[in-house]
């Protein structure tokens, strides 16, 4: 007969210095961080929908105070006018989000974004 050397600290896997296996922490629709998971993915979704996707600063001798430009998902604001025509006078295309087609797809992704993060939190196993 062969006899059984245990590894550890020598007490055994009952032993109280045993580490504790601890499950991890899940989201299900009864679990108590569900709703405030949602809640909080939810409300950064909305943020995102409202903060610009991009952002520049120019500065120049010629404007003391700077151009900027922000594009959010479906409009541009700021100085576009005045940097459309220095990027005419360089030889580049004026900024335009409808020639942008990828910021049409914009208020979906986030739509989608959402509807992800309920089926990942209250649908089990489906992600």
């Amino acid at each position: 007969m062969s006899e059984r050397v245990a590894v550890g600290d020598g007490l055994g896997a009952h032993s109280p210095r045993a580490p504790a296996q601890t499950a991890p922490v899940r989201l299900t629709a009864g679990s108590a961080f569900a709703a405030p998971a949602v809640i909080v993915g939810e409300a950064l979704l909305v943020l995102a929908g409202t903060l610009p996707v991009w952002g520049s600063r120019l500065e120049a001798p010629q404007y003391p105070k700077g151009l900027s430009l922000w594009v959010y998902g479906n409009r541009t604001e700021g100085d576009v006018t005045e940097i459309n025509g220095l990027n005419h006078y360089i030889g580049m295309r004026a900024i335009d989000v409808s020639t942008v087609p990828e910021l049409a797809f914009w208020p979906w992704a986030l739509v989608a974004a959402g509807l992800l993060l309920l089926v990942a939190v209250f649908q089990r196993g489906l992600l």
